[in-house]
């Protein structure tokens, strides 16, 4: 190829993003800790808390826990994508975000 190509950008959101997308689907759902939501999909607190904090990326094993838990798209998850979420959650994630 004559011409430079840059990088190809990432196929989902930031991990941050991801990770704040998480803190907010827990709170969300009323799941007080990082503890109590890992219990629930089925992994250790140590494997769940890096994804909420941004530091590694949610693995797609990781978000088809959370579907078969909670029902929440892969397309929110990884995209941000509201389209498919219940809207009595859709409605507390507005919520929150404008307190």
């Amino acid at each position: 190829f004559s011409e430079p190509y840059g990088q190809i950008p990432g196929m989902v959101d930031s991990k941050k993003v991801i990770g704040r997308r998480l803190k907010e689907l827990r709170l969300a759902l009323e799941v007080r800790t990082q503890t109590d939501f890992a219990a629930t999909i089925g992994v250790e607190k140590n494997t769940y808390n890096p994804w909420e904090k941004g530091s590694r990326l949610l693995t797609f094993e990781g978000a088809c826990l959370i579907r078969q838990r909670y029902r929440i798209p892969l397309d929110y998850l990884f995209y941000g994508d509201t389209a498919g979420l219940p809207a009595w959650l859709h409605e507390r994630l507005l919520k929150q975000a404008a307190a």
